[in-house]
């Protein structure tokens, strides 16, 4: 374990530089965790922490408490959330206000630290943000209820991962697997909105402040009339570009003009669509549907990602 806690922290440290990076875009750090009661001892089966958003209000303070399931959020400081992430990596143990104790086992690893864009839904996120997921060591099994779990004044739920995945906001992949994530979001920009048509796209943004000055668009298009790659300069968060047909596969990538960091990554990839991965409802694409785009359709004839119907199923 010392050797693991000896890797843990120059990627705690990476992690505190991102924080220290976009500290002027942050207030405080939300916290949200799920434990459970092993005897007489606190286990951690959820914890995830991300700092807020400058602007938000409020110090989203709950608590469920499923007697031996408490579910809680908060938020505190960003001194303070260091202190926990601190003590995970050289304590073996989750502390968070108001809560018990709780022993915890885990360790950072390179290989567990991944970006996400904005497209990315599983923590309640609209920007691109890189995630620090800590590995239990050890068999680490949470022994959380496989029951349904409910409380007089508290809402009912089938089973334990459930109830964290609806009062936490978050998605449980491993069920019965310790789950300790700390974020860095970058709330600079993201990309909003996406609108295709045959002729090209219009790419709409958001921003920290309104200043879409400092952001370039970067884009790559693809379809079945080849490769177009363009630079977006966006006025009032709208930038556009001209590409024949709708893309088969389309990337934009958001840069800082000062910085020359990326700040978002946002994906359409029809490919994944038809193997079963689909285009989120979340990802902002809209598809342009007036009379001309639709001929266009038509007249290109079937291909991978159309199909013609004699009629439609269903009598519809």
């Amino acid at each position: 374990m010392d050797d693991q806690r000896t890797r843990s922290k120059p990627l705690l440290a990476q992690l505190f530089a991102h924080w220290d990076q976009h500290d002027s875009h942050y207030h405080g750090v939300l916290y949200r965790t799920a434990l459970v009661k092993n005897g007489d001892a606190w286990q951690c089966a959820a914890a995830w922490f991300c700092p807020r958003q400058k602007g938000q209000t409020g110090d989203d303070l709950y608590r469920a408490d499923y007697g031996d399931l408490p579910l809680v959020r908060g938020c505190f400081p960003l001194t303070d959330a260091r202190t926990v992430l601190e003590e995970i990596v050289e304590k073996d143990v989750l502390n968070l206000p108001d809560c018990p104790a709780a022993s915890v086992t885990a360790y950072l690893d390179a290989n567990m630290v991944r970006r996400c864009g904005s497209q990315d839904r599983r923590f309640p996120l609209n920007c691109a943000a890189y995630e620090y997921h800590f590995q239990p060591v050890g068999p680490g099994r949470v022994n959380a209820s496989n029951k349904f779990v409910c409380a007089p004044s508290l809402p009912l739920y089938p089973y334990a991962h459930i109830a964290i995945e609806h009062q936490l906001g978050v998605r449980i992949v491993n069920p019965g697997t310790p789950e300790i994530v700390a974020l860095a979001p970058d709330y600079r920009a993201r990309v909003k909105r996406v609108r295709l048509s045959t002729k090209g796209a219009t790419v709409e943004i958001e921003t920290a402040g309104n200043d879409d000055a400092n952001i370039l668009g970067k884009v790559y298009h693809e379809n079945a009339h080849g490769r177009k790659h363009a630079d977006l300069s966006f006025q009032n968060g709208l930038a556009s570009f001209e590409a024949p047909g709708y893309p088969r596969k389309m990337m934009v990538v958001l840069i800082a003009r000062d910085r020359g960091d990326h700040i978002d990554e946002w994906y359409y990839d029809t490919d994944n669509a038809l193997h079963g991965f689909g285009i989120p409802s979340y990802s902002g694409v809209e598809i342009e549907e007036s009379e001309e785009n639709l001929e266009n359709l038509i007249q290109g004839g079937e291909s991978e990602t159309l199909e013609f119907k004699r009629e439609l199923p269903g009598k519809r």
